[in-house]
């Protein structure tokens, strides 16, 4: 997986196919995901389902196996994750 790149015009975040594994384990199994100017986004699912690795692997705190992440002005910041997430408007609730 290269790192991110430009979304399509109009959009802010664009995941194509996204796949993340650890180990032999696959906790993210191909999602496609198009976020728009002023829109709100809600990943909903049980315990396990990929939510939180979903937004590890937009803001590049673990790496995907396979697929396409573009996003606008968006660069990977393992150390800093909290601050970029807050910049893009990301937030997670337990």
């Amino acid at each position: 997986m290269s790192a991110a790149t430009r979304p399509p015009a109009g959009k802010l975040l664009a995941l194509e196919q996204l796949q993340v594994a650890y180990g032999g384990i696959r906790a993210v199994k191909g999602i496609d995901l198009t976020v728009e100017p002023n829109e709100t986004v809600c990943l909903i699912g049980a315990n396990g389902a990929g939510k939180t690795t979903t937004l590890k692997a937009i803001t590049g705190l673990v790496r995907a196996a396979a697929g396409k992440i573009d996003a606008v002005d968006m660069v990977p910041c393992v150390a800093r994750f909290r601050p970029l997430w807050n910049q893009l408007g990301v937030n997670k609730a337990p």
